[in-house]
């Protein structure tokens, strides 16, 4: 079963412990444990993305104190992105789990998502990655993930699961009015996650083809694409028959 085939994994991760292990070892057993619910077990490794040999976490290098629980009540720390815009976007509800235990809280994150976070908070300071962190005033820094391993969270206790991040309404209204004001079955895609993450995970443009042909005589069908970067080029290679 899978579950067997998890308790193996873990037995052959701590018999790999007593021999040689890399980094990247322990980042994927933290991986698994994180994916089993086993956050204390998990977060804890999952510190050893930045020390891999393989696909390791950038992060910058900063003249600060790393923040581990110290008090911040009269502190201000900055929470540094890392990784995907899906990993900003996942782990922010933990931002506002420190806004009542700090001073101050600033937010490093890519600058293509500072709007969207700048509409969801009004107590965190958002700024962009292009913000360089030496013009930042603050006393300690945290990798935005690393702050689960302080926290001591697990997976009982994920905060906002009744959602946290809402879209700009005024641009909610004109994407309506530009592209959605249709009665047609709409359906998003995208197939292509960041360079720098997993590329086994993508899935060709062309399985998503099938999907234009669903239109018939009762029901319209419109596909819209939500890839970004390089793999979005794609697009201009469609079969004349595919829109």
């Amino acid at each position: 079963t899978t579950a067997e085939r998890y308790e193996d994994a873990i037995k052959i991760y701590k018999k790999l412990f007593e021999l040689d292990p890399l980094p990247d070892d322990y980042a994927l057993y933290a991986c698994l444990m994180i994916k089993l619910g086993d956050f204390e077990e998990g977060w804890k490794y999952y510190e050893y993305r930045f020390s891999k040999f393989y696909g390791q976490t950038d992060y910058p290098q900063i003249d600060a104190p790393r923040w581990e629980g110290q008090d911040l009540s009269e502190k201000t720390l900055l929470v540094q992105y890392e990784q995907g815009f899906g990993d900003s976007i996942q782990f922010f509800r933990y931002l506002k789990l420190l806004v009542p235990i700090a001073k101050k809280i600033i937010f490093r994150v890519q600058d293509e998502l500072v709007d969207l976070f700048k509409v969801n908070t009004d107590k965190i300071e958002i700024v962009g990655k292009s913000v360089s962190v030496e013009d930042l005033s603050f006393d300690y820094h945290t990798p935005l993930l690393s702050i689960l391993r302080v926290l001591k969270s697990n997976i009982c206790d994920i905060p906002f699961s009744e959602g946290y991040i809402k879209a700009d309404e005024c641009r909610v209204e004109e994407y309506r009015k530009k592209y959605f004001d249709n009665d047609c079955l709409k359906i998003g895609i995208t197939w292509a996650g960041m360079y720098a993450g997993n590329r086994k995970r993508n899935v060709p443009l062309k399985n998503f083809y099938k999907l234009t042909q669903l239109s018939n005589e009762k029901r319209c069908v419109k596909i819209y694409s939500f890839q970004k970067e390089l793999d979005a080029r794609a697009l201009e290679k469609l079969p004349a028959n595919v829109e």
